[in-house]
């Protein structure tokens, strides 16, 4: 008679590659700055955890199981070890464009706040101009900014 239990390590791997590719679309949304297909794809990756929770439930218990031989175990343990690493890497690759996106901000404000800042001394100066030291300032303020960010 045929087994017809479904091959844990088969789910395991099936699991790891649908949840990389829906990271991997997540996050290429993301960076394209397509924030909707972003969160469908991380929509969608929750949605396939849910649907294959039961089948992945099994496939680890059969890790644990004393019934199953202990090659099958090992590959098993070993599947689920290695199953969420793609995710990590892309995860990580998130959090590094964060750290990025964040520093590049930072920048900017700054150089900003530096901009508008006066320096010592010139406040007398912009009272008798009547506020032209102001409106020179926001031009170099412009000019820095799009320094940055080009």
């Amino acid at each position: 008679m045929a087994d017809l239990s479904p091959d844990p390590v088969g789910i395991i791997t099936e699991f790891s590659a649908a949840i990389a590719a829906l990271a991997e679309r997540a996050f290429t949304a993301a960076r394209n700055g397509q924030a909707q297909a972003a969160v469908l794809a991380a929509g969608e990756m929750q949605m396939l955890l849910r649907r294959k929770r039961e089948a992945l439930q099994l496939a680890l218990d059969t890790g644990r199981s004393k019934r199953i031989p202990p090659a099958q175990r090992a590959a098993v343990r070993l599947a689920a070890r290695d199953a969420l690493a793609p995710v990590r890497r892309v995860m990580a690759r998130f959090a590094a464009d964060a750290k990025a996106r964040q520093v590049r901000q930072n920048a900017i404000g700054a150089a900003l706040s530096a901009a508008t800042r006066a320096p010592t001394g010139v406040y007398g100066v912009a009272s008798y101009r009547g506020g032209r030291m102001g409106a020179h300032l926001t031009g170099r303020t412009v000019r820095h900014t799009a320094d940055i960010t080009a």
